[in-house]
């Protein structure tokens, strides 16, 4: 995969998980008739906002890592981009963590931490044996 499809079909997906969480957020009732929490609108809310936050990270890596090819794992040269789509899940997964853990009220400052540690880590890990 070359950096400019990667951009191209990266803005898309942005683009379009930003069109999703738009609509959820303002046209879309996360409550039924009922008064109830619609888990199926939630679960749909929540996964749109993972993929904008990974697909904003993975924007964000790309940029990061034509100036600074290090962040990649390159020492030089032009590195992969599946290591800035990589980044980008990563942070997608760590954003999800954080709004799971916040629903169950367990969100404190030692979760967080623990939590960008272990993102961290997975990303050194994937470097080093990548």
């Amino acid at each position: 995969m070359n950096r400019p499809r990667t951009l191209v079909l990266t803005l898309i997906v942005a683009l379009l998980a930003g069109v999703l969480v738009a609509l959820f957020a303002t046209s879309i009732a996360p409550v039924a008739d009922d008064g109830a929490l619609d888990v199926p609108v939630f679960a749909a809310f929540v996964g749109a906002l993972t993929v904008l936050v990974g697909a904003l990270a993975t924007l964000l890596a790309l940029g990061l890592h034509a100036r600074w090819p290090t962040l990649a794992g390159v020492r030089r040269g032009r590195p992969d981009p599946v290591a800035a789509v990589r980044q980008g899940v990563i942070a997608g997964v760590v954003c999800l963590t954080f709004l799971v853990l916040a629903l169950l009220d367990s969100l404190d400052i030692a979760f967080v931490l623990v939590t960008l540690l272990l993102a961290g880590l997975v990303e050194a890990f994937v470097q080093v044996r990548g």
